[in-house]
């Protein structure tokens, strides 16, 4: 027996799919793009660049150790909510950390990015799955995700040039 789908039954949710993958591209280029400025921070702060190299481990470290209590403790709590309070604490800290002439409120802005990046990497995709029915989780899946790469490939040595040229 094969399962038939129409149309309606494997339409992605775009709009919603596009977000998840918009936070993931911001999350993974906000994780990455201070190993490229490296020089630059280390002035901007007056720290030596491997003291401004801790900023992507703290970020890092955050992520993994948020990640499952984290999660454990949000999960029953809405996910939309709890989603969109992961982006705006990267969002807050990010312009904590672009403001801070301080590396003490800098490490700390990176450290609180790096929670809410770590519970929502546990979200995105468990979210774009309960998005779809069944025939179309690898899709939506793929879509969810392709912010990863992007900011990688392309997020990356783009920030790194503005980064650069912007001071």
């Amino acid at each position: 027996m094969t399962d038939t789908f129409t149309n309606e039954d494997t339409r992605l949710p775009w709009a919603g799919l596009l977000a998840l993958a918009v936070a993931g591209f911001v999350t993974v280029l906000t994780e990455t793009v201070p190993a490229g400025l490296l020089p630059h921070i280390s002035d901007g702060l007056d720290v030596s660049q491997a003291t401004a190299g801790q900023l992507v481990t703290v970020y890092a470290a955050g992520s993994m150790l948020a990640a499952i209590p984290l999660t454990a403790l949000t999960r029953r709590w809405p996910r939309r909510p709890v989603l969109l309070a992961t982006v705006l604490s990267v969002v807050a800290a990010n312009a904590a950390t672009a403001a801070s002439p301080w590396y003490a409120l800098t490490f700390t802005g990176r450290l609180i990015a790096g929670l809410g990046a770590g519970l929502q990497w546990a979200m995105i995709a468990g979210y774009a799955m309960r998005m779809v029915p069944e025939a179309s989780k690898g899709r939506a899946l793929a879509v969810s995700m392709a912010g990863v790469p992007v900011a990688l490939a392309a997020g990356v040595p783009l920030g790194t040039a503005l980064g650069t040229s912007i001071g």
